[in-house]
């Protein structure tokens, strides 16, 4: 049930930003936040994650929805023993539905955090990649455990 509630926060949060920085920004629009360091910027991006990659809008949403469906299945079908596997689940379901909708709907994703540093992003990337870290580190951690035991 944690990884169906994470999800849904993951969703609204991720849908609310997208929806202010389309209210309040017209595409390619730049404001600075914390001066050299941190924007909200406009982008609306046809590629993966990041901006990486343009394949077809069609193939990314087949794709994306093939992930959810393991994803979703995984849920049902794995024993998830910590919290922090649910919650790293649900980081991932939610930012690849969120992003999923996104493409499907608008056949772009909106991105608009930008550290100048690194490519512009948006909430859903960003739960995708702490998502996919906490489970790697949470699969390392239980083989260890069963090795050592």
């Amino acid at each position: 049930m944690l990884a169906f509630v994470v999800t849904g926060i993951v969703f609204c949060i991720d849908w609310l930003s997208k929806f202010y920085v389309k209210l309040n920004l017209s595409p390619g629009a730049s404001v600075p936040i914390i001066n050299d360091f941190f924007y909200l910027t406009y982008l609306k991006n046809r590629g993966i994650i990041f901006g990486l990659f343009f394949p077809p809008t069609i193939s990314i949403i087949v794709v994306s929805g093939i992930i959810i469906a393991v994803l979703l299945f995984l849920l049902g079908k794995i024993s998830l023993k910590s919290r922090c596997q649910k919650i790293s689940l649900g980081l991932l379901w939610g930012g690849l539905l969120a992003n999923f909708f996104d493409r499907f709907w608008d056949g772009n994703v909106v991105d608009f955090l930008n550290f100048r540093f690194w490519p512009v992003f948006n909430v859903a990337d960003m739960t995708i990649c702490i998502g996919a870290a906490l489970l790697f580190i949470e699969i390392l951690k239980s083989n260890y455990l069963s090795r050592s035991t």
